[in-house]
């Protein structure tokens, strides 16, 4: 764990932001839940709850964080608002999705704004510092710090310049990358302990391992790091298990129509918010981290658990 330096990215109590972000989205999604769902002023923890996992997610600059909080927040509030008892039907869909669809706009809107400002006060504070610096040079703490202020500053120059040339940071040029090196190895592919080693040795001239960064040993996608890794046997395996986890939850979770609804939604908005994840950096295939791994499995094998009673007592 490693905490969050001011300029860069906030990891705060986790290795990096993004895995942060999606934590949190987790946790807005489950206390949007729980303020549905419960009554009086026990709904004040969940709101406050939801402002400070919303606060980090912003805060993050993970803009895979952000995509999977429009898209799953925005899903599970949609759910709960269709799901409230008063709701009038007529109208009730259309009419909730534009409030879910204006609603989200405003968070998006308010969560950039909120960073431009952060932004500019971190740059404020930079500049103080190292006018501070530049005055008294004898104090070595001080000196450590406008090291770590600088050193932040340029990461944090070098990834907005990154952004401003190419909208998703590097993904694409990965993700060409992973098909480069799958077509070399179509049927295996090249590994996963083997993949850096197998690509300088066979395309040395691929972006993962001819880039200014480094060395990737992940392609930022799940489905392309399988194809790369796996070749098209891991692929098509694991193209077959997620859609047929896909179909066989979702018939049984949607015709459930009592409150128990709300609460499958949730738990599907959550497993969403992973797979989201997995298609712009996180993995959870052969990464066992807390975000992807852990939540993706555990809250999917509640809906399969959960279909697989609906579908036996169909039957029977």
């Amino acid at each position: 764990m490693s905490p969050g330096i001011p300029g860069i990215d906030y990891g705060g109590v986790y290795t990096d932001p993004n895995y942060g972000a999606v934590f949190s989205v987790i946790g807005f999604i489950l206390a949007v839940l729980f303020i549905f769902q419960q009554k009086g002023i026990k709904k004040l923890f969940y709101v406050i709850a939801a402002l400070l996992n919303l606060g980090y997610v912003t805060y993050s600059d993970s803009r895979t964080g952000e995509i999977a909080f429009v898209l799953c927040g925005g899903f599970l509030l949609y759910f709960c608002l269709i799901h409230r008892k008063s709701e009038n039907k007529k109208y009730r869909y259309v009419k909730n999705l534009l409030i879910v669809l204006c609603i989200m706009i405003v968070s998006v809107g308010g969560m950039q704004v909120l960073k431009a400002e952060n932004t500019k006060y971190q740059t404020e504070m930079a500049k103080k510092t190292a006018q501070k610096t530049t005055q008294d040079q004898t104090t070595k703490p001080q000196t450590t710090i406008s090291t770590k202020t600088k050193k932040g500053n340029k990461i944090q120059t070098a990834r907005n310049e990154n952004i401003e040339k190419d909208a998703t940071n590097g993904r694409i040029s990965l993700w060409k990358s992973a098909v480069e090196v799958w077509q070399t190895s179509p049927i295996y592919g090249a590994g996963y302990s083997t993949f850096i080693s197998y690509a300088k040795e066979h395309v040395p001239e691929t972006y993962a391992v001819n880039n200014e960064v480094g060395d990737y040993t992940s392609m930022h996608n799940a489905f392309f790091n399988t194809l790369a890794f796996q070749g098209i046997l891991g692929f098509v395996l694991f193209l077959l298990i997620t859609f047929r986890i896909i179909q066989y939850v979702l018939v049984p979770v949607f015709k459930k129509s009592d409150s128990d609804s709300l609460y499958l939604i949730a738990i599907l908005a959550v497993a969403g918010t992973v797979l989201i994840s997995m298609l712009l950096l996180l993995d959870g295939i052969y990464t066992n981290s807390p975000p992807s791994a852990f939540a993706l499995w555990v809250f999917s094998g509640y809906l399969v658990q959960y279909s697989y009673q609906v579908r036996r007592e169909e039957k029977g």
